[in-house]
């Protein structure tokens, strides 16, 4: 499996797929056609990235996948043959939506103070002396008071090496999830639906609007989201990226690919619901994402096509 990743050519394609996107809505306007046209005749690159994602719709192993993949037993017992799973398509077609705002990160870099791409992490010194890590596709604020120091997560994970200063606390805020601390080490990561704090060593104070304040220690984890109060539970692995891998244990497999997925361009896409069941064991190298899914594909019962840069399925 191999998908290139030239920078000049994967923001033309991110460019494609938005406009590929936008003008299969109900709504897009005569305007948007206009921008479109002139934004196709600019550049030649634009015409063949264009093309591309059109093709992809087309192209015999994604029809093919769509005849072979089994989504659940009532599929299996469907006439025998090539046929097109409306399950399958839909995914497929949500799979195009989420590759357009994939590159949300990169968007927002823009008014960010500081923030990486897809696939990278960076080191940041703060001015008091404190430390921020940024994991793949992280964005992130920080402002200083005369007592009070504070970070934004807006989006990603971050790992942060506080400078202790009892007059001016270091205030992390998140999507749900808000960390207070002096001087420690800790990890913020920003999900769809909850915050992760983990603590490496040092207190944490942390709340949010359905959490109220509760302390954490090294090694402990909490998962803070809009409903119930979350519960303590150990750390796992979580820090493993500041060392470039991906550790999993017993982890299934929707969760592994969604986690590698997070250092590459594109969408990897489940394409049949057997394989949700599957387990996983392992450390993967982030930086070559696709050599971690060649091992999957390998030691698991599993086949996988890339289908464009941007898309692989997993079947």
């Amino acid at each position: 499996m191999n998908i290139p990743h030239n920078p000049h050519e994967d923001a033309i394609a991110e460019q494609a797929i938005a406009w590929f996107s936008r003008l299969r809505a109900s709504s897009v306007s005569a305007k948007q056609r206009k921008q479109f046209a002139a934004w196709l005749a600019a550049d030649p690159a634009h015409q063949k990235a264009y093309q591309q994602a059109e093709a992809f719709w087309v192209h015999p192993d994604f029809t093919g996948l769509l005849g072979e993949a089994e989504l659940s037993p009532a599929s299996a017992k469907a006439p025998p043959g090539r046929y097109w799973q409306p399950p399958v398509l839909l995914a497929m077609a949500a799979s195009l939506v989420l590759m357009a705002t994939a590159f949300r990160p990169t968007l927002e870099c823009w008014r960010a103070d500081y923030c990486t791409g897809v696939g990278e992490t960076r080191t940041v010194h703060l001015a008091d002396g404190s430390q921020v890590t940024l994991n793949s596709g992280t964005v992130l604020n920080v402002a200083y008071q005369d007592t009070l120091r504070q970070a934004e997560l807006v989006h990603g994970e971050a790992h942060f090496s506080v400078q202790r200063n009892p007059a001016q606390p270091f205030v992390v805020g998140s999507h749900y999830a808000t960390a207070r601390v002096l001087g420690t080490r800790f990890l913020v990561r920003q999900g769809q639906r909850s915050d992760t704090v983990t603590v490496i060593n040092g207190l944490v104070e942390v709340s949010g609007k359905a959490q109220p304040p509760i302390q954490l220690r090294a090694h402990q984890q909490i998962v803070v989201g809009p409903g119930q109060p979350g519960t303590l539970r150990p750390a796992g692995a979580d820090d493993a990226w500041l060392k470039g891998h991906a550790l999993f244990d017993n982890v299934p497999l929707p969760e592994v690919l969604a986690e590698l997925n997070r250092y590459r361009h594109g969408k990897i896409v489940i394409a049949s619901a057997r394989l949700n069941s599957l387990k996983v064991s392992g450390r993967f190298d982030i930086a070559d994402t696709d050599h971690a899914l060649q091992a999957l594909q390998q030691t698991l019962p599993v086949r996988m096509t890339a289908i464009s840069p941007w898309l692989v399925v997993v079947y």
